[in-house]
Formats: structure tokens, sequence, C-alpha cells
């Protein structure tokens, strides 16, 4: 049987993506109701948006809809049709050239980690610590405080 050794990193902060000409940003989970809300078509009970967000302050969004891929979300986002929440790099790469700002979610903002594994002991390999390393120094560069 192959053990494997879990490494949790850092990889991105989920933004609030609404069109440039919004005068406020949806700070607390309250400033989200009067809007609509477009995300993945998944559940609900697997958006962070709702799990670690919104329904613990017993908030929802006016509305809730979904869009098949987040080129669609940022176009809609830009036309003012609604905001989404996606991770900070995603906006910053894909939507730079989109009238779109971002936000940050509360006072802490919505922090995602990811876990790679790797077989228990081959960790200490030249390759694979030079990426658990870099992964990690990547992490760190685009969560920000």
């Amino acid at each position: 049987m192959v053990r494997i050794a879990r490494h949790t990193v850092k990889c991105c902060l989920l933004m609030s993506a609404m069109p440039k000409g919004y005068l406020h940003g949806p700070s607390p989970p309250q400033d989200l109701v009067d809007e609509e809300l477009i995300t993945v078509p998944v559940s609900i009970e697997r958006l962070d948006i709702f799990t670690q967000f919104l329904t613990p302050a017993q908030c929802r969004p006016r509305r809730h809809r979904t869009a098949e891929t987040t080129d669609l979300m940022l176009q809609l986002v830009a036309a003012g049709r609604g905001v989404s929440v996606l991770p900070d790099w995603l906006v910053l790469e894909d939507g730079a050239d989109l009238p779109i700002r971002t936000v940050q979610l509360g006072r802490r903002g919505i922090r995602k980690s990811i876990n790679l594994g790797v077989r228990r002991g081959e960790d200490g390999v030249e390759y694979i610590a030079g990426f658990l390393t870099l992964a990690q120094e990547m992490g760190d560069r685009v969560v920000r405080p």
C-alpha cells in the first residue's frame, strides 16, 4: 500500500467581480442580497460563496443564475447583468480587458487552498521538493493578506 503525504498550499482569494461602475463593493454578505449572483452550475452546497459567506450570515442573493463558462460569467458581469465570485487570479487574467473590478468579500476574504499528494518519502526528491517550494511561494504571492 502506497502512503501519501498531503501538502496544503494556498492558491487564491475568492473575489467578487462586478461592473466597474458599481459605487459599492459587496464587503459584508448583506450587500449581496440585492444582487443577481452568477456562478458555475453546481449545487449551492458546493459553492464557497454560499457555504462560507452568505449562508452563515443568513443571506441570499436576489437571484442566483448559472453560466457554463467563466468567460461567459465575466462577460455578463461586464454587461451589468450581475456579479460573480471567482478566484482573484482568474479575474486578473481573463477579465483584464473587461470593464470589471474586484472587491474582497468581508474583512478577511475567502481564501482557498489545494492539497498536493506526494508518495511518502518522495517529497525529499529534488524536483518534487522544488515543485512544493515553488507552489507554496506562488500561493504566498497570490493570496493577499
